[in-house]
């Protein structure tokens, strides 16, 4: 792989700039640098159709032309692209009329929505998705001046990032990261705001009233989904990341919140890392039962971490209560005086005592161990004595959202699927302006679960859209009544 980079770079070098091949590559027009390294440079390592590399690199080019072998080993990708092209479009169409489904109804309605959060973009989450920070930027609103390392002021809070602000940002120093306003946090009940959505695309100008954002966001996301289907047929099955089928059966995956296939383990707790190797370790559940039996090549990990622990002790009608419901007890402090020996309990550890009919109690700081079982065949991301956060993947692996969702919250889960989704696309050599995503994201979480429905006319338990639960809490505000808790 490395000496196919090196050939790549040393292509685009030789490359002509007044040249009408590079003139289609470098404009977008046509052709990718990918395709055009097959046809002067090197085709590489290529793929079988089962998706395994094949170890044999073809080290010839469509110019000069292939010996007998090399064309036999490439020619098991060119087959599968011909079948997967035939097979798999009629899904990316699919896709693009489920998306618009969902977003149809999303139309910019309002000037603006007065939202102060917007989302906070940064160099290191721009190369994740493939892009650089300006790209990002380019066509929103800033919730802050845009200030470049020297102190000068590229941007005003609350303008709009044009093209000679992204050329000036592209070239400035010291810019960390950039606040700008986000369809994700767009507060209107229906619809978006023109400042949260920024420019519309089809024109390079600020969006109007009335545009229906919701249909151009799904028909952006499913156009280049044909792309994914076909990029095995034009790139002839190369090797590069697995499987170049992966692409849109993930996205769609991802936007269906379905189980993924490989999954990461996520840990539920922040604490500590130790690992140990399973092999021939039994682990039995507290009835003596078997419950897991270590093979080799498993792993344990281990979160070490400190957690609230209970501890009852039961009292008597004659014994003597020396503490209330609520108090901070030290250790060692005396909490019961029993009534017939007048023998003293003390507290074992420093907590926090409840009363309950008949026994108290305590609770306090406790030291715990979670352990995860790493299957056979996934790499760590983790290593002995790290310190991990509470939703952390510990292994490799699509992250199930709804775990995610349980472990740190909304804005977590929208991230992860933004990033996953611009991560494909680049991959496929596909540009996607995160926005259209930001949309189909924001229906993905446009209904609420009713925790407690206050003293409103919402029912536990029942799913409804956000805006009839921010119509619901406004009534029961103007009455001077509780409110509903969704989540």
């Amino acid at each position: 792989m490395e000496a196919k980079e090196t050939v790549l770079a040393h292509m685009k070098n030789v490359l002509d700039k007044d040249g009408s091949v590079f003139a289609m590559i470098d404009s977008g027009a046509r052709g990718s640098y990918a395709q055009l390294g097959q046809v002067i440079g090197m085709k590489g390592l290529v793929a079988s159709p089962s998706g395994d590399i094949i170890e044999l690199p073809v080290k010839g080019n469509f110019k000069e032309g292939f010996g007998v072998l090399e064309f036999f080993i490439s020619s098991h990708g060119t087959r599968k692209g011909l079948s997967d092209t035939a097979l798999r479009t009629a899904n990316a169409g699919y896709l693009t009329r489920r998306l618009v489904d969902v977003a149809q109804d999303v139309v910019v309605t309002e000037e603006d929505c007065g939202d102060k959060d917007g989302e906070v973009f940064t160099h290191e989450n721009s190369k994740e998705v493939g892009q650089t920070l300006a790209e990002r930027v380019w066509g929103r609103f800033v919730l802050a001046d845009i200030i470049d390392g020297e102190g000068n002021v590229l941007l005003k809070k609350g303008e709009v990032v044009d093209e000679p602000t992204r050329r000036s940002i592209e070239n400035a120093k010291g810019i960390r990261e950039i606040h700008v306003r986000s369809v994700l946090q767009c507060k209107l009940p229906k619809g978006i705001c023109v400042k949260c959505y920024g420019y519309n695309l089809c024109h390079n100008d600020v969006v109007k009233r009335g545009v229906a954002a919701g249909i151009i966001a799904a028909q952006s996301i499913g156009e280049p989904g044909t792309q994914l289907t076909m990029r095995t047929f034009h790139l002839g099955g190369v090797a590069g990341g697995g499987d170049i089928t992966q692409g849109l059966p993930r996205v769609e995956e991802l936007f269906e919140a379905r189980n993924p296939k490989r999954k990461a383990i996520l840990t539920e707790v922040e604490g500590k890392i130790e690992i140990e190797d399973a092999d021939g370790k039994i682990i039995t559940s507290p009835t003596g039962r078997k419950i897991f039996e270590g093979r080799r090549g498993q792993k344990i990990v281990k979160v070490h971490f400190e957690g609230v622990d209970e501890m009852e002790i039961k009292t008597l009608k004659s014994d003597d209560v020396k503490v209330e419901e609520g108090e901070e007890v030290k250790k060692g402090q005396v909490i019961v005086v029993k009534g017939k020996s007048g023998e003293e309990i003390k507290a074992p550890y420093g907590g926090v005592i409840k009363k309950d009919r008949r026994k108290l109690i305590l609770s306090y700081q406790g030291k715990h161990t979670k352990e995860y079982i790493v299957p056979i065949g996934f790499n760590l991301y983790v290593a002995e004595g790290d310190t991990v956060e509470k939703g952390q993947a510990l292994t490799e692996g699509s992250i199930n959202l709804r775990e995610l969702f349980e472990l740190k919250g909304r804005d977590a889960v929208q991230r992860y699927i933004l990033k996953e989704i611009q991560a494909i696309y680049a991959s496929q050599g596909q540009r996607l302006n995160d926005k259209h995503v930001e949309i189909i994201v924001k229906q993905m979480f446009s209904r609420d679960y009713i925790e407690d429905p206050g003293q409103t006319d919402l029912l536990p338990g029942e799913t409804v859209e956000r805006s009839q639960l921010m119509k619901a809490n406004m009534a029961a505000t103007a009455a001077g009544e509780k409110e509903a808790i969704g989540r």
